[in-house]
């Protein structure tokens, strides 16, 4: 099961409603943030977990990095998606014309994948499309994609069938990981 979910969100905004993410994140002229979690980017209200989950999703959603127009997070369990539909809320009275693509990876990695969002005419976020992945599937791709892997995994005790594949496919997987999530 998974524990630490990155996640890496992008959103395509007007200047006004940049402004209001600085403002959110309590940014100073240096572009140094002050809000560490993605509860505390939505409400002032005291964290609960009742609270958290209904605003966030996770169990804990942190801020790593943010800007203007991007946060990255780490987040227990999942990705942020709830936050960041409640954000674009915030954001979309400014700009209604706002996008969100998201990408994230769990860190064995179990799962990973992209979404991408937008206001429908009532407001609310409307996920164009979210493509999740699984290990297996990114060992599929591995396969199919790196010629020194294929006919080295042995699909019925999932496992490299020698130790050079298996270091190949540690060293390249963050790159298959990364192509997935552009398809």
């Amino acid at each position: 099961m998974a524990n630490h979910v990155d996640c890496h969100i992008a959103f395509n905004m007007n200047a006004d409603a940049q402004k209001k993410m600085k403002e959110l994140l309590k940014m100073d002229d240096d572009g140094r943030w002050t809000v560490e979690t993605f509860h505390d980017l939505l409400t002032d209200h005291a964290w609960t977990y009742e609270k958290q989950s209904e605003l966030v999703g996770p169990k804990w959603s942190n801020i790593e990095d943010a800007s203007e127009d991007h946060l990255s997070t780490v987040s227990a369990w999942g990705y942020p998606l709830d936050g960041i539909r409640n954000l674009m809320k915030i954001l979309g009275e400014i700009d209604p014309q706002i996008s969100v693509s998201a990408s994230y990876t769990d860190e064995m990695p179990n799962f990973f994948g992209t979404t991408k969002l937008i206001l429908d005419e009532n407001g609310e976020p409307w996920q164009l499309y979210d493509v999740e992945y699984d290990f297996d599937d990114l060992i599929r791709y591995a396969l199919s994609k790196e010629p020194d892997l294929k006919g080295k995994w042995d699909h019925e005790n999932e496992e490299w069938k020698d130790q050079d594949s298996q270091d190949l496919f540690w060293e390249l997987q963050y790159d298959f990981i990364n192509d997935l999530q552009e398809l």
